[in-house]
């Protein structure tokens, strides 16, 4: 079935096989399937796993689509009509839009939300629309990047303008790491340029303060894009709300725009109201925290830009090679200036993208199920899993070691509601008999990909949070992390299981902890022993 055959299908019931091909259909490369272990690079299948044999606490990277869901998206397709001529797609999108607002608590008068594959195009069109706005072509646009090492690994190249991977998500080859024509600006010069600033220094706030004071003295002509990050894989954010307020305070909107990259959404509805009344966008997705399935992001725009927007020369920006980043149905219907800027340009993009469609469609349908559960159940549960990760950590001090934020929770209060209880869980494997010493970056992905493949010894497929190297204070070099993560998913199923007991339990955490800990160790002592 070819992409554009799914929207005019009428009255067809679709097949398991076309609805997975769906699923992972409108990204780039990174959803692409092994044709061996019929896995994407995130180790996920386009369908629902069993769950007798699978085990992933793997959310702060990418989780397996539910039954639920995938149930839920037949439904969707097998009902998906054309009428009048019009997209279908296109107004399940806006209906989609309107429930973010719903579960936000914001009347779409307060602001817009364009789609996007993932967190990484969320970056590059958040550069886009920054970029419009300006209000002379010449103006360099200085983006500024904080805890680049603990945002998604293409986030430089997306910030910077530039191709972040070597195919788009029509599948079409680009060269990565090339400036985007156009998006800088129609004289060709280069004026958007990206500095990156490591989480460790982010620690010196007085440091983030004084590189933005530079960045907007160089010139007269100069804009700065602040990229802050909340929550960061590894759990952290930075800056502080007090940091931030004060870099606003000193700096008018002619001179600064702040992006907040929460593409982990682990962000309560308040914190984000409370950013866009401050004019602030706002970058999330919908497969970490609430698990759909990889690539469905979205990026939530104050309605302080909507005139700009709408003023703006969209044609000096837009190229074949940007327009081929998303659909038409993506963004606003109420943005008839970009909108009419992307008909001009039907042969290398689609009127809707159809498996993004879906994937936010999954992601949507477990955000319900979520939002569905009284806030403080969803607290307490956060609070006991936390207490049974800690103890699994605690049962094998002599493999697993925890990386602890000490500071977090300084970052974080009463309005950050569940979020300001840690979800995500960082840690190091350690070598076989050696003190300090843990597995290097090579050795983590070797064991990252054995964990996934089922052994007559251990027959349970296992995905974690993928290994990420950083550098991080008080280590010695570059350290490798893993991290287990609290999900939406895990909470809703507890507590339909449970019917919401309370005391909650966390029976299942704990037996998925066992096995997972327990594959773990038997790759690290066979390798032990064959090396």
């Amino acid at each position: 079935m070819t992409h554009t055959e799914t929207i005019t299908m009428k009255k067809k019931v679709i097949s398991t096989a076309e609805l997975k091909q769906l699923v992972c259909s409108g990204g780039d490369e990174r959803l692409l399937l092994d044709p061996l272990t019929g896995v994407n690079m995130y180790g996920c299948p386009p369908g629902p796993v069993e769950p007798s044999t699978w085990v992933h606490l793997s959310s702060s990277t990418a989780t397996p689509i539910s039954n639920g869901a995938f149930s839920h998206l037949a439904e969707i397709m097998n009902t998906l009509d054309e009428t009048d001529g019009s997209d279908p797609v296109d107004e399940r999108l806006e209906g989609i839009r309107q429930e973010l607002f719903n579960y936000i608590g914001i009347k779409s008068v307060d602001a817009d939300i364009v789609f996007v594959p993932s967190g990484t195009d969320a970056t590059l069109q958040a550069v886009f629309l920054t970029r419009i706005c300006l209000p002379r072509a010449t103006t360099i646009l200085k983006n500024l990047v904080l805890a680049a090492d603990e945002a998604a690994g293409r986030v430089f190249n997306a910030a910077s303008g530039f191709h972040f991977n070597a195919k788009n998500i029509r599948g079409d080859n680009v060269i990565k790491g090339t400036p985007i024509p156009d998006l800088h600006g129609p004289t060709g010069d280069k004026t958007i340029e990206c500095i990156d600033v490591s989480f460790e220094k982010c620690q010196d706030e007085a440091y983030i303060e004084e590189s933005i004071d530079r960045l907007v003295n160089h010139s007269g002509d100069t804009h700065v894009l602040l990229h802050a990050l909340d929550t960061s894989k590894l759990g952290n954010r930075t800056p502080s709300h007090d940091c931030l307020n004060r870099i606003e305070q000193k700096y008018s909107k002619e001179a600064l725009t702040i992006l907040i990259d929460a593409c982990q959404f682990r962000m309560s509805p308040w914190r984000i109201r409370d950013h866009i009344k401050r004019g602030r966008h706002i970058t999330i997705t919908g497969s970490k925290f609430f698990t759909g399935p990889a690539f469905s992001g979205a990026i939530i725009v104050p309605a302080c830009f909507r005139a700009q927007i709408q003023q703006a020369p969209v044609n000096n920006y837009m190229t074949n090679e940007l327009a081929a980043y998303s659909a038409i149905s993506d963004w606003p219907q109420s943005w008839t200036n970009i909108r009419s800027c992307l008909n001009t340009y039907t042969t290398v993009l689609w009127k809707s993208n159809i498996g993004q469609f879906l994937r936010m469609t999954a992601a949507m349908f477990e955000l319900r199920r979520y939002s569905a559960i009284p806030s403080s159940w969803r607290e307490q549960f956060i609070i006991a899993a936390t207490a049974e990760i800690r103890a699994a950590f605690s049962s094998v001090p002599d493999l697993l070691e925890p990386l602890e934020n000490k500071t977090r929770n300084s970052f974080f209060d009463e309005f950050d509601e569940e979020f300001r209880h840690l979800t995500i869980f960082p840690f190091f494997i350690r070598q076989p008999n050696k003190v300090k010493t843990f597995l290097n970056l090579d050795a983590c992905k070797e064991l990252y990909q054995k964990l996934q493949i089922p052994t007559e010894t251990n027959p349970i497929t296992v995905v974690i949070g993928q290994p990420a190297a950083i550098a991080v204070n008080g280590y010695p070099d570059t350290v490798t992390t893993f991290r287990f993560s609290i999900d939406a998913r895990t909470i809703s199923d507890a507590f339909e299981r449970t019917h919401g007991a309370v005391p909650v339990k966390t029976d299942k955490l704990q037996s998925q902890l066992r096995l997972i800990i327990k594959k773990i160790a038997d790759i690290v002592n066979t390798n032990d022993n064959q090396s």
